[in-house]
């Protein structure tokens, strides 16, 4: 046996493997079948499992509501636990992106996850909430490019119109507001971060880095709305030493491409005295900043704490890590919330799951005890992102999860009330669909300048109104053929809004044209849609050509199987071709 021939693979090894390949691909097609086909058809028959369906991604990943009425779509969540203290007025804020979130934007959606509006004008946008600005309601939110765990771009201030009203950019060169935080102060000023690359001195960090490391510092500035002039600006380099990260990633820090994120700052607040109370991911601490002179005056956190944890477990106040949105909840009594991530992608998992917390500082005797817990009902890790509110009755806490596509309100002292998912919890670890921060709202009234939308499609109109808050009923109305006045319509007939999109059933008599008129709680006119005219139906030719031409193909398909499984010689199928030409062959019994 020649050397080449001792290299070979013998005839039994390749057997063997091509049977493998053919087993597992067998096993995955039987399972894609079974995803895609079995399970649709099996949640049809049994409505009590869709939710199960759900988290397993039989619906997709994002699962979306489309319109007939609006170009749009928007998410369309499973409730998998709910309370009656849910079902509110309340809006949820939210902004969903990721690879399975083709057309990213702001929407709003309400406590039921019905959409309220939507719109693809901004893009990606992060920290979408409502803040109040001299007296006014706004919408605000960061939109931007998305570069890795950072973002440059600008933040916007949107009035009940859903009009512009202001743009925020970061102050100073070749620097760019960042997507973590977008905060209004009650000075009538607006908190922002701003991520910057710089070099350092990075020799004791290890791994051959040089002394011109490059790194991403982290600032944050306040600025004035009116203005824009700069008023206060922090940065972590000048305060903090970097060496003190527990990031680890050997790869970063050798070029400007791919700089060492040391910090990681993402959520700032401005309270009563002045000062700032920032969250740093990569440190894993709260801290506490001078308003005037930036110097720190104390900070919370497993390893570097200013505080005697006195909780009942001990270390249970300070041990979160690769956390966000840290918030005073009572500054006067210390308490304070925050999202507790517990993971940062397969490198860092130094918690089971993720949960929000909530904590009591002491200043004064400088100890911190541990509060409460809010877990949700399926354990997750969300390895980025998230944030905790309290409710404004100040008896529940709404959070969202980050990188895990689901909400969550609960009672102040941890019991959960309602749970939704508008994702596939068995993909959340892929960050497919997520939402940065997701809040609850009370006191929103959308005022759009657009009219409602209304179509007809076979028997019926859909109607909806993108942004509208106060239409309770719609009200078709029709104009007759040659109507003297082409002004005037007469009411056909008075609903109730269902949902986003109300669809209304057409009168057998003829009419010209419609139009809707969007009604209040008073059924009095808020504002009508554009006139419409009945669509010519379709011709049902192209339909029956196609169903015809779909029975041809499944009786050959039929027949085939047949003489296949009967072991009929299927040459039999084709006669000519072994009998003679087309004009001599002779038709043989099968």
């Amino acid at each position: 046996m020649t050397s080449l021939q001792r290299c070979l693979p013998s005839a039994r090894a390749i057997r063997v493997g091509l049977g493998t390949i053919f087993v597992l691909t067998g096993l995955l097609v039987t399972g894609i079948f079974i995803h895609q086909l079995i399970l649709p058809l099996l949640a049809i028959f049994a409505p009590q499992l869709r939710t199960t369906f759900y988290d397993l991604a039989v619906y997709g990943v994002a699962p979306t509501r489309k319109y007939v009425s609006l170009d749009l779509q928007s998410p369309e969540p499973s409730v998998l636990q709910w309370h009656d203290k849910c079902d509110d007025d309340g809006l949820i804020l939210i902004g969903p992106y990721g690879d399975s979130v083709p057309n990213p934007g702001p929407t709003i959606l309400d406590a039921r996850g019905n959409l309220v509006w939507t719109t693809t004008d901004y893009g990606l946008v992060t920290n979408f909430q409502m803040q109040e600005y001299k007296g006014e309601q706004l919408l605000t939110f960061w939109s931007g490019h998305k570069e890795g765990a950072k973002g440059r771009g600008a933040m916007y201030m949107l009035n009940s119109k859903y009009e512009l009203v202001h743009k925020l950019q970061a102050v100073g060169e070749n620097l760019f507001g960042d997507l973590h935080e977008f905060q209004l102060t009650n000075d009538g000023t607006a908190l922002i971060t701003v991520y910057n690359d710089t070099t350092i001195d990075m020799r004791n960090f290890g791994f051959f880095r040089g002394e011109h490391g490059w790194v991403t510092d982290c600032i944050f500035q306040e600025i004035d709305i009116e203005t824009g002039e700069l008023l206060f600006q922090w940065v972590a380099s000048e305060h903090v030493r970097a060496i003190e990260t527990h990031y680890f990633q050997p790869a970063a820090g050798f070029s400007d491409s791919n700089p060492f994120d040391f910090f990681h700052l993402n959520s700032i607040q401005k309270d009563s005295r002045g000062n700032y109370l920032i969250s740093s991911r990569h440190f894993h601490t709260i801290t506490y900043i001078d308003g005037a002179s930036g110097d720190i005056i104390w900070t919370l956190g497993a390893d570097s704490s200013d505080f005697e944890d006195i909780s009942e477990r001990k270390g249970a106040a300070t041990e979160f890590c690769w956390s966000h949105h840290a918030r005073w909840v009572d500054e006067e009594s210390g308490i304070i919330s925050l999202f507790n991530n517990g993971a940062a992608g397969p490198l860092h998992l130094d918690r089971p799951h993720s949960k929000g917390m909530m904590v009591q500082v002491n200043e004064q005797e400088r100890t911190v005890k541990h509060l409460h817990d809010f877990q949700p009902l399926q354990s997750v890790r969300s390895h980025s992102q998230g944030g905790v509110q309290v409710l404004p009755n100040k008896d529940e806490v709404f959070i969202g999860w980050g990188s895990s596509a689901m909400w969550s309100q609960f009672e102040m002292d941890g019991t959960l009330l309602c749970e939704t998912h508008y994702g596939a919890s068995l993909m959340y670890f892929y960050e497919w669909v997520k939402s940065y921060r997701i809040f609850k709202v009370w006191g929103w009234v959308g005022e759009p300048q657009w009219p409602p939308s209304a179509r007809i499609r076979e028997s019926r109109i859909y109607v909806s109104w993108n942004g509208a808050t106060e239409v309770k009923h719609w009200e078709l109305q029709g104009q007759l053929e040659n109507a003297e006045d082409l002004t005037a319509f007469h009411t056909i007939e008075t609903v109730d809004k269902e949902g986003f999109e109300t669809a209304i059933l057409l009168p057998q008599e003829d009419y010209a044209r419609y139009r809707i008129a969007a009604l209040d709680t008073n059924r009095k006119v808020i504002r009508h849609s554009d006139p419409i005219e009945p669509e010519e139906p379709e011709s049902m030719v192209p339909m029956i050509l196609g169903a015809c031409a779909a029975v041809l193909f499944l009786v050959g398909v039929a027949y085939v199987l047949r003489c296949l499984l009967l072991r009929k010689d299927l040459g039999n199928l084709f006669p000519w071709r072994r009998r003679g030409s087309w004009s001599t062959y002779q038709y043989s019994k099968l």
